[in-house]
């Protein structure tokens, strides 16, 4: 009976999450009101708070989530090792994309709110960009040649989240431009990137 409990409660965590990600793209972050996330999830709103103590906590796991890749391709079958390194490093904009660029700069700036408010919790979203560096650094280091460079792994792995980052930021405020213009516009930068530290047996 318990572990039909605990599935409950991760299927209601997972409503809750994919309800306030389709209303904050659709309405805004401020606009959204967590008596319409547990409407749409058909709970009470005093449910929601059991699992979510504030609407800044809920912004969290939504991050938290498209963070996490819901790819089930294994980049390991892909043959060209820098085409794999690409595909990492694009992971997490490819569920960003997913929502409407104008209510997507709304949840950065309602994210960024979180520095003044909730030191703690913008921490934890702070971590989600540190846990992309350290996946990069850990590929980097596999398939990547250091040795006589005078940078390492992980200043590389900045470097690529520098400009992955930043491109997308400027994307979003191009609204004419669609996903694919800006992964046409970042491939050439992270190739002149990546490459001339990638191991000669890989290249």
């Amino acid at each position: 009976m318990s572990r039909i409990t605990k599935e409950l409660k991760l299927e209601t965590r997972e409503n809750i999450i994919k309800a306030a990600t389709d209303l904050f793209g659709q309405v805004g972050f401020d606009q959204t009101k967590t008596k319409t996330i547990a409407q749409k999830c058909d709970i009470a709103e005093g449910t929601l708070f059991n699992y979510f103590p504030t609407k800044d906590d809920l912004l969290i796991a939504v991050f938290e989530n498209m963070a996490i890749s819901h790819d089930l391709y294994d980049t390991e079958k892909m043959p060209d090792v820098l085409e794999r390194l690409i595909f990492l490093a694009l992971d997490p904009i490819r569920q960003l994309h997913k929502i409407p660029k104008v209510f997507l700069l709304d949840l950065f700036i309602s994210s960024i709110k979180l520095a003044k408010k909730k030191p703690k919790l913008f921490h934890k979203l702070a971590a989600l960009d540190i846990n992309y560096i350290d996946r990069l650094k850990e590929k980097l280091e596999i398939y990547g040649d250091f040795k006589d460079s005078l940078i390492t792994a992980n200043d590389l792995a900045e470097m690529i989240y520098g400009v992955v980052a930043t491109d997308y930021m400027l994307h979003l405020y191009q609204q004419e431009k669609s996903y694919d213009d800006y992964v046409e516009k970042l491939l050439p930068k992270l190739k002149a990137l990546i490459q001339p530290y990638l191991k000669e047996e890989v290249k």
